[in-house]
């Protein structure tokens, strides 16, 4: 593992609660030119998706629109999140069915443009997201 990867997870690695961990992470992806994250963790199979530990520093309107309308319920990188662990990037051709393209318009319309979610240790159902 290079090095420099090392040196920029330190202060991921090193955060001594919570908040300053998301700092962490949310400075390490706008270093690579990301501008907004969101980090789902689903601690146990069969969790409801409502009850996930989420931080995140997506616009407040972004995620109660989300939440308003349970949009984890259909948005593909969440399907995709909780079944793979390769990353996904986001694209139109992603967004199938009505309801999902609706989604994608409305994420795109708080600017979220590029999205890469990856899951990350399987057996935690992990989710993280970098937009920007």
């Amino acid at each position: 593992m290079p090095l420099h990867f090392i040196e920029q997870m330190s202060s991921v690695l090193e955060a001594p609660e919570d908040s300053a961990w998301f700092d962490a992470v949310s400075q390490l992806a706008s270093s690579w030119g990301f501008g907004q994250v969101m980090l789902a963790i689903l601690p146990r199979p069969g969790m409801r998706l409502e009850d996930a530990f989420i931080r995140t520093n997506y616009s407040s309107a972004w995620r109660q629109s989300y939440n308003d309308h349970n949009m984890a319920y259909f948005d593909p990188t969440v399907a995709h999140c909780t079944t793979r662990s390769s990353p996904l990037i986001w694209s139109p051709e992603l967004f199938a069915t009505e309801q999902q393209q609706t989604m994608y318009e409305e994420a795109r319309s708080h600017g979220l443009r590029q999205v890469l979610p990856c899951r990350s240790m399987a057996r935690a159902r992990r989710r993280a997201c970098c937009a920007s």
